[in-house]
């Protein structure tokens, strides 16, 4: 870079200058305008100087930003990669669960089945007990009693199931007509509901009933509401209240 002034300036500004001074203090001029512009330039070229170490600075700091970041995001890939694997094993595992709450749900399935058809067994041993031991003990009281079976009927247009149902003449001579609920364990709603059924015959029968539960066991409180009822209790060993 020049840092003195082209000769075609220099002539311009000693004419320019020649018109306001004589030629000793024109030349005396002409040299000072060359140091100042020699100092000018030098001072931008260490402006320069300045910005370009500023600038190298700058970049050191984005380098250093950068392969900062580009440790980071390795160590985050590294960590996706750890969160991909163990999501796997996750997904395996729920895998494996469900498979086994599959397992296990038909295991029950096939258990309740099996619970279902004990229960209807005894249901229906104790049904049959309760058809010989009721005729058994109400015979031995001196009454007439006809086939026991369970039956359905049909009173304001709805079916009734009724466990124990046939026909006696008791000791009295009087035609009843017997019904009955069968329970292994006689409970209060149990007696509840048959109450309700109980009501229901006596309005669309014109025979006397004589209701009965027929159990193989039952709490004291539900022995005291089936006699509040006018129920009889029979149990499966042959007592009856």
């Amino acid at each position: 870079m020049s840092t003195s002034f082209t000769p075609q300036e220099r002539a311009a500004l000693s004419t320019h200058l020649q018109t306001a001074f004589a030629p000793p203090q024109v030349d005396a001029l002409l040299g000072l305008a060359d140091a100042a512009r020699a100092n000018g330039a030098a001072e931008s070229v260490a402006m320069l100087g300045g910005r370009m170490d500023r600038v190298e600075s700058a970049l050191e700091r984005v380098a250093n930003a950068q392969a900062r970041a580009d440790e980071r995001l390795e160590q985050l890939v590294a960590a996706q990669q750890k969160a991909e694997k163990r999501l796997g094993r996750v997904e395996l595992a729920i895998e494996r669960l469900a498979e086994a709450q599959q397992k296990t749900e038909s295991a029950l399935h096939d258990l309740a089945r099996q619970v279902g058809g004990i229960s209807n067994r005894m249901g229906s041993d104790l049904e049959d007990a309760a058809y010989i031991v009721l005729h058994d003990v109400l015979t031995r009281r001196g009454w007439k009693v006809g086939e026991l079976s369970r039956t359905w009927q049909y009173w304001g247009g709805q079916e009734r199931e009724i466990d124990l149902w046939g026909k006696a003449v008791d000791d009295q001579g009087r035609t009843l007509c017997i019904i009955g609920e069968t329970k292994w364990n006689l409970t209060v709603s149990e007696v509840e509901k048959f109450a309700k059924m109980v009501e229901s015959a006596r309005e669309h029968l014109t025979e006397a009933l004589f209701p009965v539960c027929f159990c193989h066991r039952a709490r004291p409180e539900v022995q005291t509401m089936a006699k509040a009822n006018g129920f009889a209790l029979a149990y499966s060993y042959g007592r009856m209240e």
